[in-house]
């Protein structure tokens, strides 16, 4: 898993992480390359044990806390959703002044 997080981060390709043993495989890559850790993405706090310690140390913040430790990717698919959503919003959403809206001001 430290190698696909080096490769995909050496082609600017984002990786979803789910679960302590890919945070710990983060960790690594962080060691070995610290320019990972911007395509880091962590999909949810893991009830395992360590997992809120490797975040810590990674720095990362999920975008789920369930509890869940299910395994079978079970964080990720569930996080997918919310980064394409974000990604949408980013690259299609339009702007105010060029659907000639205007806010009210005060």
């Amino acid at each position: 898993m430290t190698g696909v997080m080096l490769g995909a981060a050496s082609c600017g390709l984002p990786v979803v992480l789910d679960g302590f043993l890919s945070y710990a495989a983060a960790l690594a890559a962080c060691r070995i390359a610290p320019e990972v850790k911007p395509y880091l993405i962590p999909s949810h706090y893991s009830a395992e044990k360590g997992a809120r310690t490797a975040l810590m140390h990674l720095e990362l913040e999920p975008y789920l806390n369930m509890g869940m430790r299910l395994g079978e990717g079970s964080g990720a698919a569930l996080a997918m959703p919310i980064v394409e959503a974000a990604c949408a919003m980013y690259h299609e959403m339009g702007m105010l002044a060029a659907s000639n809206i205007v806010l009210p001001k005060g």
